[in-house]
C-alpha cells in the first residue's frame, strides 16, 4: 500500500508515538490498579518534591492503613517542620474520605507518617496533601487507581 504525500506525515508519527512507548522506562498515561506507588510527585507552585508510599503497595480496601511521604525543597534538600493537612476523595462520585487521615509523625530527614487512610471501593480516589513550612504553603495531588 502506497500512502500520498499529505498521509506520509501522519503515519510516522503514528509509528513514532508507539515506539517511544514501547521503550524501557516509558510511563503509561494511566497507572493500572494499584500501580505508580511508590509515586514522587511536585507540588502545585513547585515549592516541594512529594515521595508518597502506602505501608502496603497496593493501598488495601476496607482497611486503615499509613502512608510514608518524603518531602524535600526542589535542590533535594529535605524539608523539615511541615505542617501536612490530608484531604481528598473520590471527584468521580463525588465524596470525600470516609475518615480523617492526619500526620502522626515526622521524624528527620523531611520524613512524616499520614495515619488513618482508609478507601472504601475500588475506583479512582485522589489524596490532596497541603504542606505548609518556611519554604511556602503549597498542596500536591496524588491521583491512583484501586
Amino acid at each position: 500500500m502506497t500512502y500520498g504525500p499529505s498521509r506520509q506525515p501522519f503515519l510516522f508519527a503514528g509509528v513514532l508515538a508507539v515506539a517511544l512507548s514501547m521503550l524501557p522506562g516509558a510511563r503509561a498515561e494511566e497507572p493500572g490498579p494499584g500501580a505508580g506507588f511508590p509515586r514522587t510527585l511536585l507540588s502545585d507552585r513547585g515549592l516541594y518534591a512529594v515521595t508518597v508510599r502506602p505501608e502496603v503497595s497496593p493501598p488495601p480496601l476496607d482497611r486503615l492503613h499509613r502512608w510514608d511521604v518524603v518531602v524535600t525543597d526542589p535542590s533535594g534538600a529535605p524539608a523539615d517542620g511541615l505542617a501536612i493537612a490530608v484531604s481528598g476523595g473520590m471527584p468521580a462520585h463525588h465524596h470525600g474520605l470516609p475518615t480523617h487521615p492526619m500526620m502522626t509523625a515526622e521524624t528527620d530527614g523531611g520524613r512524616y507518617r499520614l495515619d488513618g487512610l482508609k478507601f472504601t471501593m475500588s475506583g479512582r480516589w485522589m489524596i490532596r496533601l497541603t504542606l505548609d513550612g518556611a519554604g511556602g504553603s503549597d498542596t500536591v495531588s496524588i491521583p491512583f487507581d484501586l
